[in-house]
């Protein structure tokens, strides 16, 4: 399969992966709680406090990019209401639209006025 042909379930999983087998070891005890995303093709990533500055970064290294986002030491990047179980994938830059749909594509509704 080709990487631009990617599932959401599949960035996902290989984010997860990649988190798990490359970079925990090194950002979780200086970064915990901080935002991280992961560029799926190549294993970059960005780590840093504000999630749109990460996204920012990680897309201008690689504009065309598929991206995992994820919170260091965290089950989820965000949590609006009750728990969520799962981080959220976006394959483009994060506006308040993207988000949105993307958490809506992931089972979980939010809506905005």
């Amino acid at each position: 399969m080709r990487d631009s042909m990617l599932t959401e379930d599949e960035i996902a999983r290989r984010g997860r992966a990649i988190y798990e087998r490359d970079i925990r070891a090194e950002v979780e005890r200086g970064h915990d709680g901080g935002f991280l995303v992961v560029e799926v093709a190549t294993g970059d990533y960005v780590v840093g406090v504000d999630d749109e500055e990460v996204f920012d970064l990680a897309e201008a290294k690689h504009p065309e990019g598929m991206f995992y986002l994820m919170r260091v030491g965290r089950p989820a990047a965000h949590r609006i209401g009750g728990s969520v179980d799962r981080a959220v994938v976006v394959q483009s830059h994060p506006t308040l639209e993207n988000l949105i749909a993307d958490w809506n594509n992931s089972g979980i509704r939010l809506s905005y006025p």
